[in-house]
């Protein structure tokens, strides 16, 4: 992406601030979750909408949001070394299962703003 762009200055802002980008989106999925969840009221309506494809690859991604969530804190980069990254590298794994999540939700008529939001993931430069 960086060579694509050279010379915009966006993708080195976007790799200074990913961290934050990652715990705001954590934060988004989990209101995104917390409203599914007050929508559906009932767990029995949650969990027998579970083999829809939209429905568990939402869940899939919003759980491997978690541990990336909680080990963003400098704290933990120290604490965990090497491991850090390799937990962090699960962040393109819930990027596939989110991607997937919002276009099969829209009948995969949503596939191309969904590409738009995750385009700069790649960018480890």
């Amino acid at each position: 992406m960086a060579l694509l762009l050279k010379g915009w200055r966006g993708p080195q802002w976007l790799k200074r601030n990913r961290r934050y980008l990652g715990v705001a989106s954590f934060g988004y999925a989990l209101l995104h979750t917390v409203f599914y969840l007050l929508d559906k009221a009932s767990l029995t309506t949650v969990v027998d909408e579970l083999p829809r494809l939209y429905i568990w690859t939402g869940w899939v991604a919003f759980i491997i949001f978690i541990p990336l969530a909680l080990t963003s804190v400098d704290y933990f980069v120290r604490k965990m070394g090497t491991w850090w990254k390799w937990l962090q590298r699960w962040t393109y794994a819930a990027a596939v299962f989110t991607l997937v999540h919002w276009a099969a939700l829209h009948d995969w008529n949503g596939a191309a703003p969904a590409l738009v939001v995750t385009l700069p993931l790649p960018d480890r430069a």
